[in-house]
């Protein structure tokens, strides 16, 4: 049936190089090829260790195009994020209705890919300035332990909580 809408995604704009926990925009433009408008186009964004798409892949964002009327193309935009855990180099994929609940004259058409490098953000220096504990540890108990700390760093933390690990030894 050549009634159908097909997706063509194009001119996807990201830097070569992106900071990790830094939010970055990229942009692109979808076009419909098709003979057959479409609504409700979910596009999504994803973050891949290859150069494959597929549904495994991390999905960063989405964004949905109400309308695209046959012939007719949009530039879109959408804003990602990727975690210090993740810097390295990836491949930024774009995928026109990435569930495939439109049918298009060719199955899976619609998917852009751009590598970038994603390098580690700057990060803080957290020190421990006081450490006092709550009266006195007995063996099989519990203790409070009350601990205050400061970024002796140029950068700010970017993480709203983290976790210690304490160790008890035998004083002297």
């Amino acid at each position: 049936n050549g009634n159908l809408p097909l997706f063509e995604l194009s001119n996807m704009q990201i830097p070569d190089t992106i900071m990790s926990s830094d939010d970055v925009t990229i942009k692109w433009t979808t076009t419909n090829k098709g003979e057959w408008m479409a609504k409700n186009i979910k596009v999504g964004v994803f973050r891949s260790d290859d150069g494959e798409w597929s549904k495994q892949d991390e999905l960063l964002t989405t964004i949905t195009i109400p309308t695209l009327n046959k012939g007719a193309s949009v530039v879109n935009s959408a804003t990602i994020n990727i975690p210090d855990r993740n810097h390295g180099k990836w491949n930024i994929f774009i995928k026109a209705d990435y569930n495939n609940d439109i049918v298009q004259l060719v199955k899976n058409a619609g998917i852009l890919v751009n590598p970038v490098t994603v390098a580690l953000s700057p990060i803080p220096d957290l020190v421990v300035t006081s450490l006092s504990a709550d009266g006195t540890a007995w063996s099989g108990q519990k203790i409070t332990l009350t601990t205050k700390y400061m970024n002796q760093g140029m950068h700010t933390t970017r993480q709203t909580r983290w976790s210690e690990d304490y160790y008890l030894a035998q004083s002297n």
